[in-house]
């Protein structure tokens, strides 16, 4: 299952195999869906799920932290070309909680 899915599910136990087996998933883009391929880093999309209601801002901050804990990068808009960092995602997605997380971690915007 891919990491995208994992997310979406808020499975965490599938996330951390996931990263388990392959840590540089913490920082690859991913599309929101099938029909908006864009991608953005991973931090980036939990706050699209907070904002879309698909999961809580205590949710994402579980989530937002594993990928941490796996090297995600706060700065992860350096990886996906032309995205807003994840601080900027928080804050403009109404992830707020997140963001706050992110700052703790070192993020700029």
């Amino acid at each position: 299952m891919s990491l995208q899915k994992l997310i979406a599910e808020k499975y965490l136990d599938g996330i951390r195999q996931a990263l388990d087996q392959n840590p540089d998933l913490a920082n690859k883009g991913m599309p929101y869906d099938e029909h908006n391929t864009t991608k953005a880093h991973p931090l980036h999309r939990i706050c699209d799920g907070v904002f879309n209601n698909t999961y809580s801002d205590e949710e994402a901050v579980e989530m937002a932290s594993l990928l941490l804990e796996y090297g995600a990068r706060v700065d992860g808009y350096k990886l996906v070309e032309n995205q807003d960092t994840p601080l900027l995602a928080a804050a403009s997605l109404h992830a707020d909680k997140v963001g706050l997380l992110y700052i703790e971690k070192g993020a700029v915007c």
